[in-house]
């Protein structure tokens, strides 16, 4: 169903006559990426590799690329979580590709580090000139996954996203002082 939705946006956005906007006649293929890869450091996609998964036959046929953003923001790729930096060489692998229109970001995401957050988003804004990318927020678009987003030529919300911003950080602060007088230490 979501592939409806982002194709009716993107459509939506051409009738507005956005320049730089993505093409709303080309195909649009997800991208799931598999995390259990051994070498999370190789993780890229190409433009043969995603018409072989979407029965694409016309080499002059291009598609919108899909990233699905969800979970914890991250700088490096672990078990559970694709990290910006994968994120960035995906996008390095696929700029030159004339047969990619533009890129998707679906995001479902509550935030995560700042570390490499900022590097992301400045790397997304220069991205835009090369390839539009449009950030779909289907869910939850907050802290770290709004400053993603923020990287996109435009940011569109699901009439089901959950929300959008909450941008923070959380922190605890112990006082310990009455326990070091207790003790007899000053502090």
């Amino acid at each position: 169903m979501i592939h409806h939705s982002v194709h009716e946006q993107i459509m939506m956005l051409n009738a507005q006559d956005l320049s730089g906007t993505i093409n709303p006649n080309a195909k649009i293929k997800e991208v799931s990426i598999s995390l259990a890869s051994s070498d999370l450091s190789q993780i890229s996609i190409t433009s043969d590799q995603l018409a072989t998964s979407n029965n694409i036959d016309d080499d002059q046929e291009q598609f919108v690329l899909v990233l699905n953003i969800t979970g914890v923001i991250v700088k490096y790729s672990d078990w559970y979580n694709v990290g910006t930096q994968s994120y960035m060489r995906i996008l390095d692998s696929i700029k030159n590709d004339s047969r990619i229109a533009g890129v998707v970001l679906r995001m479902d995401t509550g935030g995560g580090l700042v570390h490499g957050t900022p590097d992301f988003a400045d790397y997304l804004r220069a991205f835009n000139s090369i390839k539009p990318i449009v950030a779909f927020v289907d869910g939850y678009c907050c802290s770290a996954g709004l400053w993603i987003a923020a990287g996109a030529k435009f940011i569109i919300a699901s009439k089901n996203a959950d929300a959008i911003g909450s941008a923070g950080t959380y922190g605890t602060v112990v006082d310990y002082s009455e326990f070091y007088k207790a003790m007899g230490i000053k502090v």
